[in-house]
């Protein structure tokens, strides 16, 4: 118990003066949730992958994810204890991976309308949640285009052979189109020398993965900490959309 909680809206960075929500005196905030409490804009999607053989994660292409339904992999649906998965970054890892050739099915539920939920304790009615419907925050894209730039980290890490790294890019409107951006992703030993370049193209908005095998690109790899950096357009022009953000991985060999 102890002091209200308020929650005061962010509108384009302006945080209005009025609280949005204000907890009774008597009440302990539990939990703040965000996602589509009211399922209202949920959409059933089906991603099928086919596997090469090696690898047991697989990645969606649209997110937010709310709800994992199932995973097929050829014919037979897995067990729960026969895969795990992360909603937030929308990625599903098998127990072993199939054999090439095989078709991996992904079965999840997605919705860009992000509500926001409050559970409360009250004394007087007990456990109840708290449901925001006066502004509700409708992020509605028919594309489902990632809404900004994101470099996650790579999986798995530390590694040995090879590693997985994901990244997101935005839409870009210029003179009423949508256009595409430069986007290069380097990879360099702990001094800071260039390892190698994984990505150096134009691309457009969307979700991109790329797999980085030391082995068959470096010659003699060591084993130690190696850093990624993903750079899109050129931040210095100060016009567009630009993008730059360097995180670290391990090689255990």
């Amino acid at each position: 118990m102890g002091d209200p909680c308020r929650i005061y809206l962010n509108d384009n960075g302006i945080f209005n003066s009025v609280p949005e929500y204000t907890s009774t005196t008597a009440s302990v905030i539990e939990a703040i949730i965000c996602g589509d409490i009211d399922k209202d804009a949920i959409q059933n999607i089906q991603q099928n992958f086919i596997s090469d053989g090696q690898k047991k994660l697989f990645y969606l292409q649209r997110t937010p994810v709310q709800e994992l339904n199932r995973v097929i992999v050829d014919a037979d649906t897995l067990l729960f204890n026969e895969y795990c998965y992360d909603l937030e970054n929308g990625w599903v890892m098998l127990a072993s991976q199939p054999d090439s050739g095989i078709n991996v099915i992904v079965e999840a539920s997605v919705s860009w309308d992000i509500d926001m939920g409050i559970t409360n304790w009250d004394n007087d009615i007990g456990n109840y949640l708290f449901f925001n419907t006066t502004n509700p925050v409708y992020a509605n894209n028919e594309e489902l285009l990632p809404e900004g730039f994101a470099l996650y980290q790579n999986y798995p890490n530390p590694f040995n052979p090879s590693t997985t790294i994901r990244y997101s890019i935005p839409s870009v409107i210029a003179s009423g189109a949508k256009q595409s951006q430069l986007v290069t992703l380097k990879v360099y030993d702990v001094l800071g020398n260039e390892v190698i370049t994984l990505v150096n193209e134009e691309k457009s908005a969307g979700e991109y993965e790329v797999e980085f095998n030391p082995a068959s690109s470096i010659e003699n790899p060591a084993s130690g900490i190696y850093f990624y950096q993903l750079k899109v357009g050129d931040p210095s022009t100060g016009s567009g959309k630009s993008f730059i953000q360097t995180k670290k991985m391990i090689l255990l060999k």
